[in-house]
């Protein structure tokens, strides 16, 4: 059975890894509207014509997949989050029964 101090480091991984996966998600939207948003747009100015068009509109469809991405990678880190604190609490709960516990 796992110490107290086992389950809170478990718990406290688990929540940095869900930062983790918070900051990357984060840094995809901002890629995305600033950088690739950016850029379309300076391009948009200086290419015309059906070909441009085209691209343009490429590259809209792959800006909103990168941010239908950016919104999965935040919802897995919620869940993350949601399964660490259920299985914290639980461990927690087998602990003190164990603990109390008289022969």
């Amino acid at each position: 059975m796992a110490t107290r101090e086992t389950i809170e480091i478990n718990f406290m991984q688990a929540m940095r890894q869900a930062d983790k996966i918070d900051t990357i998600a984060n840094d995809l939207s901002r890629l995305s509207g600033e950088k690739f948003g950016g850029s379309l747009q300076n391009l948009a100015g200086a290419w015309k014509g059906d070909n441009a068009s085209l691209y343009l509109t490429k590259g809209a469809s792959l800006q909103g997949k990168m941010d239908g991405t950016s919104k999965s990678l935040h919802a897995v880190a919620s869940d993350i989050r949601a399964a660490a604190r259920r299985l914290y609490e639980a461990e927690m709960a087998a602990v003190s029964i164990a603990s109390d516990r008289t022969y």
